[in-house]
């Protein structure tokens, strides 16, 4: 998606042979203007893709006043030097929400979500629950990078220490509105990227929130 002064959005996502729906956000109060939609594909082999039932919703400001992530099971994935896995949710009795999405390391050692559309200077409330098989280390970011704009990175970093036990992670970020030093808060979007750090060890995350703090 690209609009006006190099406003640009991008999302990779896995297509599969069964029909799905794909939702990408776009905040644009920042820079309106006209906007273009493309699809491209990174397949080596040849395939056949098709989109239809192209849909435009415009989100009202009550609508990002809402809990962001609707679907963790559907807006989380592992980025891969192979390349991109979809994030699996399944069932967990010992998860405090009754579900978690869990990987092993360090085959697999990030998660990531897709973007999210949020306000610039506004606060947000970040809450998720993690545990390790073993104790490690983590970093969470909330993460407004949006290549290929150039400028300042903005992003609110949070170090965890993960335990063998189920542990609540809660931060508060206020977005920063200067959008002449860090041209990639005019895309209005954030992304969630955690990164573990461990040689072997089993990761499970669950009940993640992201939620605007109404002042």
């Amino acid at each position: 998606m690209n609009g006006p002064e190099k406003v640009h959005l991008s999302r990779y996502t896995t297509f599969a042979p069964a029909p799905d729906i794909q939702q990408f956000h776009l905040y644009t109060d920042t820079c309106p203007g006209t906007y273009t939609f493309s699809l491209r594909s990174g397949m080596k082999t040849a395939q056949t893709l098709t989109c239809g039932e192209l849909k435009l919703e415009k989100l009202s400001s009550s609508d990002l006043e809402q809990e962001l992530f609707s679907s963790p099971a559907t807006e989380f994935f592992h980025p891969l030097k192979s390349g991109w896995r979809n994030a699996v949710e399944a069932a967990d009795d010992s998860s405090p929400t009754g579900k978690s999405i869990s990987f092993t390391l360090p085959e697999i050692y990030s998660l990531r979500s897709a973007y999210l559309p949020v306000v610039p200077g506004k606060t947000y409330r970040l809450e998720l629950w993690v545990k390790g098989s073993d104790v490690l280390g983590a970093k969470i970011r909330m993460d407004t990078y949006m290549g290929p704009l150039e400028g300042k990175h903005c992003y609110r970093d949070v170090n965890v220490s993960v335990s063998k036990s189920w542990k609540k992670v809660t931060a508060e970020w206020k977005v920063p509105t200067d959008t002449a030093a860090s041209p990639m808060l005019r895309s209005g979007m954030l992304r969630l990227d955690m990164k573990f750090n461990s040689p072997a060890a089993t990761v499970s995350v669950a009940g993640v929130s992201l939620k605007m703090v109404k002042e």
